[in-house]
């Protein structure tokens, strides 16, 4: 879900693109009144929301609790270091 998601992302920039490819190249006379500054800046703010706002549940879908090894390299050595699981609600959505 979450690869097709992202999919439909790229293909959506990859319009957007070819769009302003069009414009700048067969309408050059509106790429003045289109592609200003102030839009520019509003359209990289849009950008930048969408992307935190789609990795929100990254942030919160794990959990990391810590762990005790023994060092590969010095065997009577004990290295502290953690493990990540994934949070408890996780399991009731995704089938681990």
């Amino acid at each position: 879900m979450r690869l097709l998601l992202l999919l439909l992302l790229l293909l959506l920039l990859l319009l957007l693109l070819l769009l302003y490819r069009y414009i700048c190249v067969c309408r050059s006379h509106d790429m003045r009144q289109r592609c200003t500054i102030t839009a520019t800046l509003i359209t990289i703010l849009i950008i930048y929301i969408v992307t935190i706002a789609s990795q929100l549940s990254r942030f919160i879908e794990s959990t990391y609790e810590p762990v005790v090894v023994q060092s590969r390299v010095t065997p009577e050595e004990s290295i502290l270091t953690c493990r990540q699981q994934f949070a408890d609600w996780v399991g009731n959505y995704v089938s681990l």
